[in-house]
């Protein structure tokens, strides 16, 4: 039997649950920006771009819909229930959706990443940038950091070319309309960054098992074929954003690292170099949302909106 407090705590966020309390709000405050968003960490994201875009006067009720199941959900309701566009934004991860022809909601105010999801909007050269600039090095800094922006365009030109065969399997289990399950995936126990990213044996077929593979008959020469077409140029369109994120802490905190060692075997006497708070995990959200520039898709759609 489930627990009931879990019971609740499942029902407190179901689609049903989320849409009653978005209800309550949008009558309570006729002049509030109501927004949507997948999880905890688009929120993060997101409502920093929101807050340039709409005036401290516009109060913004943001909802956490868990998952993207539960947005397309809710977006459903919002359509039946005639509240207006114009006040009720909707954000979605694009995912594989467009390459496996799955339909996503067309509407004025649905933004639907051009990228895989909203994590790869955070992996650049001037996230690089934006993080090594939060501590002080001795001496040319430029030097050094244009060096370890060089490595990091060939070791993400790597990991990509690496990941592609996986992504490639990945979406013709989609397009067989099989579901592909993310959440046990550790790319720590696939990949490793010393010495330049490399994959650890069995790598793939461990990414595999990860994600549940039930057996089902694949054509490894469709695997092959999609593999050729996916693009290394513009990858984020299919692979995964929190892979690519991965990439982007595990890289940076290594060349941190390195860094930080070649100073204290140094005889000179330097600044000890100090790892940007924030190059973990969730905190990236934090850290980089408020200094790069919106996406130009995004800051399209926030035009139809005007500025609060």
């Amino acid at each position: 039997m489930q627990d009931f407090a879990e019971y609740l705590s499942t029902e407190a966020i179901s689609p049903e649950a989320v849409f009653h309390n978005f209800r309550i709000e949008y009558f309570a405050n006729k002049k509030a920006i109501f927004a949507f968003f997948e999880g905890l960490d688009d929120k993060k994201c997101y409502l920093t771009f929101l807050e340039r875009h709409f005036n401290f006067a516009t109060m913004q009720y943001p909802f956490v819909c868990n998952g993207k199941e539960n947005i397309l959900k809710i977006y459903e309701m919002f359509v039946n229930s005639g509240f207006s566009e114009t006040r009720v934004l909707f954000f979605i991860d694009k995912d594989h959706d467009d390459i496996v022809d799955r339909p996503l909601p067309q509407s004025i105010n649905v933004f639907v990443t051009d990228v895989y999801s909203i994590e790869n909007y955070l992996v650049s050269e001037h996230s690089v940038r934006i993080l090594w600039c939060q501590f002080e090095v001795e001496g040319r800094p430029d030097d050094v950091l244009s060096q370890i922006t060089e490595r990091f365009r060939q070791e993400r030109d790597r990991f990509v070319r690496l990941m592609r065969p996986y992504m490639a399997w990945v979406i013709q289990k989609r397009k067989m309309g099989i579901a592909v399950d993310f959440s046990r995936v550790s790319m720590s126990q696939c990949f490793h960054i010393a010495q330049g990213v490399r994959k650890k044996p069995g790598a793939l077929k461990r990414l595999r098992q990860c994600c549940e593979d039930d057996g089902s008959p694949i054509d490894l020469n469709s695997v092959k074929k999609l593999c050729e077409k996916l693009s290394i140029e513009d990858y984020q369109i299919w692979l995964r954003g929190k892979f690519e994120l991965w990439f982007f802490e595990e890289f940076l905190t290594h060349e941190w690292k390195k860094l930080r060692s070649s100073r204290r075997a140094s005889n000179k006497r330097v600044r000890r170099v100090k790892l940007p708070a924030g190059l973990a995990g969730r905190d990236l959200f934090e850290t980089l949302s408020p200094r790069i520039q919106e996406p130009r898709r995004l800051l399209a759609f926030l035009s139809r909106f005007g500025s609060g």
